[in-house]
Protein backbone atom coordinates (compact mmCIF):
# COMPACT_ATOMS: atom_id res chain seq x y z
CA UNK A 1 0.00 0.00 0.00
CA UNK A 2 1.93 2.83 -0.92
CA UNK A 3 2.30 6.23 1.57
CA UNK A 4 1.26 9.00 0.84
CA UNK A 5 3.74 12.61 0.93
CA UNK A 6 1.20 13.83 3.65
CA UNK A 7 1.82 11.00 5.82
CA UNK A 8 5.37 10.58 6.01
CA UNK A 9 6.92 11.01 9.05
CA UNK A 10 9.90 12.35 7.73
CA UNK A 11 12.82 12.32 5.10
CA UNK A 12 16.08 11.33 5.83
CA UNK A 13 18.66 14.01 5.66
CA UNK A 14 20.79 11.86 3.08
CA UNK A 15 19.00 9.14 1.44
CA UNK A 16 20.00 5.27 1.14
CA UNK A 17 20.83 3.81 -2.33
CA UNK A 18 19.16 -0.03 -1.62
CA UNK A 19 19.65 -1.44 -4.79
CA UNK A 20 20.26 -0.92 -8.21
CA UNK A 21 17.91 -2.52 -10.37
CA UNK A 22 17.89 -3.06 -13.86
CA UNK A 23 19.06 -0.68 -16.37
CA UNK A 24 19.42 2.36 -15.11
CA UNK A 25 16.59 1.98 -12.12
CA UNK A 26 17.00 2.24 -8.60
CA UNK A 27 15.71 1.61 -4.96
CA UNK A 28 16.29 4.26 -2.18
CA UNK A 29 15.32 4.66 1.66
CA UNK A 30 14.13 8.37 1.82
CA UNK A 31 12.57 8.12 4.87
CA UNK A 32 10.34 6.63 7.67
CA UNK A 33 6.26 6.19 7.96
CA UNK A 34 5.29 4.56 11.33
CA UNK A 35 8.79 3.25 12.01
CA UNK A 36 9.39 1.45 8.86
CA UNK A 37 12.04 2.52 6.25
CA UNK A 38 9.79 4.65 2.82
CA UNK A 39 11.40 3.64 -0.16
CA UNK A 40 11.05 5.01 -3.78
CA UNK A 41 12.33 3.97 -7.55
CA UNK A 42 14.32 6.24 -9.61
CA UNK A 43 14.19 5.73 -12.73
CA UNK A 44 17.60 7.18 -13.98
CA UNK A 45 20.98 6.67 -12.94
CA UNK A 46 22.13 8.58 -10.38
CA UNK A 47 24.65 7.67 -7.49
CA UNK A 48 23.28 10.29 -5.20
CA UNK A 49 19.56 11.33 -4.57
CA UNK A 50 18.18 14.72 -3.39
CA UNK A 51 15.03 16.13 -2.24
CA UNK A 52 14.60 18.12 -4.92
CA UNK A 53 14.69 14.15 -7.24
CA UNK A 54 11.41 13.06 -5.31
CA UNK A 55 10.08 16.68 -5.08
CA UNK A 56 7.32 15.12 -7.63
CA UNK A 57 7.02 12.16 -5.99
CA UNK A 58 2.68 11.26 -4.59
CA UNK A 59 3.58 8.18 -2.87
CA UNK A 60 6.54 5.70 -1.79
CA UNK A 61 6.66 2.39 -0.80
CA UNK A 62 7.67 0.45 2.08
CA UNK A 63 9.97 -2.15 2.03
CA UNK A 64 7.22 -5.26 2.59
CA UNK A 65 5.35 -3.60 -0.26
CA UNK A 66 8.49 -4.28 -2.41
CA UNK A 67 8.97 -7.83 -1.15
CA UNK A 68 5.54 -8.56 -2.82
CA UNK A 69 6.93 -8.35 -6.77
CA UNK A 70 8.38 -11.89 -7.61
CA UNK A 71 12.36 -10.61 -9.65
CA UNK A 72 10.91 -13.86 -12.05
Amino acid sequence: MPVFRKDVDFFFEEFIKVNTGGGDASIWAVGSYQGEFIMTVIEKKIDSLTIDDIVDKPAFFMLQDLMKFSPC
